[in-house]
């Protein structure tokens, strides 16, 4: 009995004396994310549907090796303001500068190279730098230029000319002066030929304006500053490269605005006119008909003294659609206003194939034409 309590009391103290056994859990390693390091742009461009002055889409060439797009517009396009639509890499965002771009949302000006950055998933980062190109329309080249002119206005019909303009070329054929019954002109020009400064003399020969030129990159005026009453003329142009709007202001107050619509051979169709003058909602609208097989050598359009309004301008030939006809009506709030004036245009012209003369056939005014 004794001996069976002895080795109870054993085993019970030496199973006390044994350590519990701890028991530690494995671990959990939590999982990353990873994170795309894609940050290219994979389609670029611009389409008509989002970028109404524009004649057609335009899709722009990416170059992955030197991160460059490049796109090619027609001559005459306005670049300032345009809606680029995009594809980029999955989880990737775009900005410019510190503006987030939203494809077909976002307008930017691409006058000049634009830096685009790409982010992608991860926060790196690649940049892109996009360069659109305005082509310049062909230049058109004559040796046939206008040495005279002469005006007569009517009605009634006047055989004899109130005012005559005899022109003076350089060897390039750019008009360097004219001179008319009230004063002489003389142009000057920088080393490519583009028009930079008309000064205005009077019979006395003193100076009574400077015209400045700033032209863009087809020859044709944005803006036009006159010393005499610090007038300001700008041009607005449409993707064809025919002026859509002129403005022109007076020691700072714009007093002259034009909107022009085109027709199908971008021409201009009407002329909306609204002086700051006038009551508030009048203006008057010129509808313009012109013929389809003859250019009118119009001086005043052939060198640039009056660039951008020209109705019939053909920006690829840089010639002018010959006249056939005219009207002119006022409105107001109402309607129109006044009775409807109505031109029609007749026209003889030399072997070249240019106008002699244009006279108004309804026994007005008459333009005649004497080639160098």
């Amino acid at each position: 009995m004794k001996t069976r309590i002895l080795y109870l009391l054993f085993v019970f103290a030496f199973a006390s004396c044994k350590k519990t056994e701890v028991v530690t859990p494995t671990p959990v390693i939590p999982v990353v994310p990873v994170l795309s390091e894609a940050k290219e742009i994979t389609s670029f461009g611009f389409t008509k549907a989002i970028n109404p002055s524009l004649v057609a889409d335009v899709m722009a060439s990416i170059n992955t090796t030197t991160h460059t797009i490049a796109a090619t517009f027609p001559a005459g396009t306005v670049i300032s303001s345009l809606k680029a639509s995009f594809v980029l890499s999955a989880n990737a965002s775009l900005k410019v500068g510190s503006t987030a771009q939203t494809s077909a949302t976002t307008a930017n000006d691409f006058t000049a190279p634009l830096t685009l950055t790409v982010t992608a998933q991860n926060g790196t980062t690649q940049t892109y730098v996009v360069t659109v190109t305005v082509e310049v329309p062909p230049v058109v080249t004559s040796n046939i230029v206008v040495k005279r002119e002469e005006y007569a206005p009517g009605p009634p019909i006047q055989n004899v000319p109130i005012n005559t303009i005899d022109y003076t070329y350089n060897s390039a054929n750019l008009l360097i002066s004219y001179k008319d019954n009230f004063g002489t002109y003389k142009f000057d020009y920088d080393a490519n030929g583009v028009l930079k400064t008309q000064t205005v003399y009077d019979n006395t020969n003193t100076v009574t304006n400077v015209l400045t030129y700033v032209m863009n990159a087809n020859k044709l005026p944005l803006t036009i500053l006159g010393t005499y009453g610090q007038t300001v003329e700008t041009y607005t142009y449409g993707a064809g490269g025919q002026v859509i709007k002129y403005t022109k202001s007076y020691y700072g107050v714009i007093k002259d605005t034009y909107d022009y619509t085109l027709d199908g051979n971008n021409r201009i169709k009407t002329a909306k006119y609204v002086n700051a003058n006038e009551t508030a909602g009048v203006y008057a609208i010129t509808t313009y008909d012109y013929f389809d097989d003859v250019f009118d050598p119009d001086p005043l359009v052939k060198v640039a003294i009056r660039p951008g309004i020209t109705g019939g301008l053909d920006p690829t030939t840089g010639k002018n659609y010959a006249l056939k006809g005219s009207s002119y009506q006022k409105y107001n709030n109402v309607g129109p206003t006044g009775a409807n004036t109505v031109y029609a245009y007749t026209y003889a012209k030399n072997s070249n194939g240019f106008i002699t003369n244009l006279p108004d056939g309804s026994g007005g005014l008459l333009f005649k034409y004497t080639f160098k």
